[in-house]
């Protein structure tokens, strides 16, 4: 795991409570997008989550809460939801050092309640969709895993491409991504 190279400061990309799978590989392959950042999971995530990550042991950039309280939050990316009350202790935390909030998320037809000064929004089926979008429009290299774990947020949160709220931009990028 890396040190922080920021003297006491930290840039964290986060997500909601109980993250399920659009939310963790999202978090998980923004760092791509920001390097400097790492990831902070405000609670514990969903079951299948915690299988998944006892099975492979997949290793990623993460900061404990615990470590993240003793540091001065530069910037926060929030991935897969606008609510405050949604992020836990992070919150609290971005608020105390009233840092910069960058959001990428897919809900659109809910209110921004963050303060976010950027929003990375699309109408789509799974924020690992607007992920996956940036990673090809912006040319950054990524691996096969962080391919397969972007298509197992994309498949949770649309029902395996089935729910009404999947778009052709979701299958544009699940055949990319493959």
């Amino acid at each position: 795991m890396r040190s922080f190279p920021y003297n006491g400061c930290v840039r964290i990309i986060t997500t909601h409570l109980s993250a399920d799978f659009d939310a963790f590989a999202g978090a998980v392959c923004a760092v791509r997008l920001y390097p400097d950042h790492r990831v902070l999971f405000p609670g514990s995530q969903e079951l299948a989550v915690r299988r998944f990550l006892g099975a492979t042991g997949m290793p990623y950039p993460e900061v404990k809460l615990r470590e993240a309280r003793q540091k001065n939050w530069q910037h926060a990316v929030v991935i897969d939801t606008r609510h405050p009350s949604r992020l836990g202790e992070a919150w609290e935390l971005i608020s105390r050092d009233e840092c910069p909030v960058t959001l990428i998320d897919h809900h659109v037809m809910e209110e921004e309640a963050l303060g976010a000064s950027e929003v990375v929004s699309m109408p789509v089926g799974a924020t690992c969709t607007i992920i996956a979008s940036l990673l090809r429009d912006r040319r950054v290299a990524f691996g096969s895993e962080e391919a397969s774990l972007l298509l197992m947020g994309i498949y949770e949160d649309t029902g395996g491409l089935s729910y009404r709220e999947t778009t052709p931009e979701d299958l544009r990028i699940v055949a990319w991504l493959l």
